[in-house]
């Protein structure tokens, strides 16, 4: 069914003064640009003619980080994002226990708070919790995600005791005789707390994943990311698409150490690198340090007051290296988080190093591989002499010509969050084409944090896109979903305005245009997943995912951008949300 639009204004994203008057779609793809009355005479006579009413059409949003799984597990827990004291946490967990009756066998989660925002100051700790119940295990979960509390019955569960050894890169919070107080920081430490506490609840991951995706869609989104996959959640990801139930592209990364994730791509070649049912496998992701909101991201300076620590690192060099080499040699894209420009020197480091070797190791195979032939010999009848030709050989090492065959060629790793990046490291990622995936929405919802945290010098600078647009880095935006809603107008508001919850100007000099903006959620997040040519731009051939907003991002007062309401989304040229 073709569909014919016009009567709005339409940014393409190729270039802010197009302005073309109609697009058409026909079979779920754009077929045509440009002038209302050329896209008419193209379209049949049974094309639906779809007006705008003054409203703004552009390319659906591309989400190039976050947790949609965990978004959707985070439906079933207790919503602890509005609470600004411990009292309010408790009250929200009261309130969640009467509504949702669990036994001892089962356990209570909960999400969404900051200490940087309550009253107190600090992070409950276990006999806060147990308050609510010294019975039933009690977890929260810190907006960031890289920060939890536990009760007293969920440590007893997992075993945390006062002779609980402390982890390498993470920390267990203690009463002042030693016994655990609850606080749990980093996943070396989370992780086998949170799969107890999952193993204990009912939850349903179709019907969760089923709705989460109309969040995304609510908010103008049509290709979102798992960026932290496991291989048993990439087997559910892989029944979930053949039953059908993806309605939007997904894209997972699975969590990697030094041996690479090989023989899982082997495994589900279908998804490797290509959808299937609207899933693939995209990469591997690897996790380098913390949260500077939680001042455990890993710095090359101190935290602001104080004298030594810097935050630490998850892996030592060797592993992040053998992560690296496992990529290039497998062919697969990388992602690694780095809050803390130490996390993305050690990234920057390794991944460099794990390029180096493979490019000598190659370079050493091309140079005993030597390709011999005549000088001309595709061009006999051109060649006269025929018989001298034989004896002049042209010698060179097989595929030197070939630039896309050199390993680590365009595979376009990516650095997750770069929240303190410097230039010297956004100069390096230009050389080895490396990726900036900046958390820009910091700016605002943590942006007086890190003036605490990091002191204002460096707080300026918390996601430095300016530094990256004029470096020619193609830059994209994303909100770390669930740590944030996936809203990609505020966003965009932050990246052009840059102030903070308090009205802190941060950094101003950091500040970008709208369109500039626009494009870290469009085409350069398309580019990120090397779908450039399919998404990010309306153009003809391309896949007609479309979002229509109320009004245009370029026209509105700067300030108004967060404002912009999404009415319809439209994924290759079906409708699948529009605003009632």
């Amino acid at each position: 069914m073709q569909k014919l639009f016009y009567g709005g204004d339409i940014l393409t994203m190729r270039d802010e003064r197009d302005a073309p008057e109609a697009v058409l779609v026909d079979e779920g793809r754009i077929v045509y640009v440009g002038a209302q009355e050329a896209a008419r005479r193209l379209a049949g006579e049974e094309a639906e003619l779809v007006d705008l009413k003054g409203n703004t059409l552009m390319p659906s949003f591309i989400d190039p980080h976050s947790h949609i799984a965990m978004y959707a597990q985070f439906s079933s827990f207790a919503d602890l994002s509005e609470c600004e004291s411990f009292d309010d946490i408790l009250d929200v967990l009261r309130a969640w226990l009467k509504a949702h009756p669990v036994s001892e066998d089962g356990a209570v989660m909960a999400h969404g708070y900051d200490h940087n925002f309550l009253r107190e100051g600090a992070h409950p700790t276990a006999d806060v919790l147990d308050q609510v119940s010294d019975r039933i295990p009690i977890c929260l979960f810190h907006t960031s995600g890289h920060m939890a509390v536990a009760n007293t019955p969920l440590l007893a569960a997992c075993g945390i005791t006062r002779d609980t050894r402390e982890p390498k890169s993470g920390r267990i919070g203690r009463y002042a005789d030693g016994t655990p107080n609850g606080y749990l920081e980093e996943l070396e430490v989370m992780t086998p707390v949170l799969m107890t506490v999952f193993s204990r609840m009912n939850m349903d991951p179709v019907r969760q994943m089923a709705e989460v995706q109309d969040v995304y869609l609510k908010y103008g989104i049509t290709t979102a990311q798992d960026g932290g996959a496991t291989p048993e959640s990439v087997e559910d990801f892989l029944k979930m698409a053949d039953s059908g139930l993806f309605k939007i592209d997904v894209v997972a990364y699975v969590l990697s150490d030094e041996k690479g994730i090989g023989p899982l791509l082997a495994a589900h070649p279908e998804a490797a690198g290509a959808y299937t049912n609207r899933f693939q496998i995209g990469g591997a992701k690897i996790i380098l340090d913390g949260s500077p909101q939680g001042r455990t991201a890993w710095l090359s300076s101190p935290y602001e007051g104080e004298e030594e620590y810097r935050g630490y690192p998850t892996h030592p060099d060797e592993v992040v290296e053998g992560a690296a080499r496992a990529a290039i040699k497998g062919n697969y894209q990388l992602l690694a988080h780095c809050n803390g420009d130490a996390a993305a020197d050690q990234y920057l480091r390794c991944y460099r190093k794990a390029l180096e070797k493979a490019r000598d190791s190659r370079e050493d195979q091309r140079m005993s591989v030597i390709e011999c032939q005549p000088i001309g010999s595709a061009r006999k009848a051109e060649m006269p002499g025929e018989d001298l030709r034989a004896s002049v050989i042209q010698c060179q090492p097989i595929g030197s010509a070939r630039k896309a065959e050199m390993p680590g060629e365009d595979l376009r790793p990516v650095m997750i969050h770069c929240q303190t990046v410097r230039d010297d490291q956004l100069d390096e990622m230009k050389e080895i084409g490396m990726i900036p995936s900046m958390f820009v929405a910091h700016t605002y919802y943590w942006g007086d944090v890190h003036g605490k945290n990091l002191g204002w010098e460096r707080a300026a600078r918390i996601s430095p896109v300016r530094s990256a647009l004029d470096r020619g880095l193609p830059y994209n935006f994303h909100q770390d979903c669930p740590v944030l809603k996936p809203d990609m107008m505020q966003t965009v508001w932050c990246a052009v305005n840059r102030r903070t919850k308090k009205g802190v100007k941060l950094g101003e000099e950091q500040c970008i245009s709208a369109f500039d903006a626009l494009k870290g959620v469009t085409i350069n997040a398309a580019y990120m997943y090397h779908e450039e040519a399919r998404k990010g731009t309306l153009e003809a051939g391309k896949l007609a995912d479309l979002v229509l907003l109320d009004r245009n991002p370029l026209k509105v007062d700067p300030m108004e951008i967060r404002d912009i309401t999404v009415l319809e989304t439209i994924k290759e040229g079906v409708t699948l949300y529009r605003r009632e």
